[in-house]
């Protein structure tokens, strides 16, 4: 039988038209804090920017897991849309209460070091920080964690605004020591043009463990595939590859918000 070009092309609609229709796969939403940088936050593009977007696209390369979004919300909405099903996952403090309705997502994704910043020329080390006596320690307003943290020591704190706020009470003289992250506080010192006045210290006086932490009720398709990425952030620790990955991000975020998008940090 001679096949014409008109029924050949009918004979490959019909054979589509019956095959399975396959959707393009719905993305699984990571929400962040739209304005942490250089952490997280949202630049003048619209895109979501930061240390921990960038991480999350580290280990998507690493699982070759690539239906993932990242959305920017204020702070206090980022939980609710995770607990009501509006994203999939958020990175934070795996407390009790987030624990509730979300589930850990492989080891520790990032240590949140809170680093002392004192006057250049204090005699104070990692060491006696906490020991001497009379010293005025700032931080900021509704930072709980702080709280938490001085009050465990038997420390007295005040609040101020905001980081500028205490590094520049350090400045003047009016405060001794703020702990805080060092992305932040290399950004801040440069921007304030404080780098020859106040120095951070290498060590972190406390760490706070970050977790990639996904909704417990998403259908378990969506689980077993974030549990991929958990793997893969095991395997990065294990052949020591994540430290180096978190160093680079970090430098990058920072010269960011030194560059580019330093309006916005």
């Amino acid at each position: 039988m001679k096949l014409t070009l008109n029924s050949v092309r009918l004979g490959l609609t019909i054979l589509l038209l019956g095959l399975p229709w396959r959707a393009t796969p719905e993305p699984y939403i990571i929400a962040y804090n739209h304005d942490w940088a250089p952490f997280s936050y949202i630049d003048s593009e619209g895109n979501v920017q930061g240390i921990l977007p960038r991480l999350m696209e580290e280990l998507s390369r690493e699982s070759s897991v690539a239906e993932l979004k990242a959305v920017g919300l204020p702070w206090d909405r980022v939980s609710h849309a995770v607990k009501h099903g509006a994203a999939s996952a958020f990175i934070t403090f795996a407390s009790r209460q987030r624990l509730g309705f979300t589930e850990t997502i492989g080891p520790t994704i990032y240590e949140l070091g809170q680093n002392p910043v004192v006057r250049s020329e204090a005699s104070l080390d990692q060491k006696s920080i906490f020991q001497a006596d009379g010293l005025r320690f700032c931080q900021m307003v509704g930072d709980d964690w702080s709280t938490a943290f001085y009050e465990a020591l038997g420390i007295m704190s005040f609040a101020a605004l905001d980081s500028r706020a205490c590094l520049n009470l350090i400045h003047r003289e009016r405060a001794d020591a703020f702990l805080h992250p060092v992305p932040i506080i290399t950004i801040r010192l440069t921007q304030m043009n404080l780098r020859g006045s106040l120095r951070q210290f290498d060590q972190p006086a406390a760490t706070m463990p970050f977790h990639l932490l996904w909704r417990k009720d998403a259908p378990e398709r969506e689980l077993q595939t974030a549990r991929l990425l958990g793997r893969a952030l095991s395997q990065l620790k294990h052949e020591k590859r994540w430290m180096p990955a978190i160093a680079r991000i970090e430098q990058e975020a920072v010269d960011q918000c030194l560059g580019p998008n330093k309006s916005i940090c």
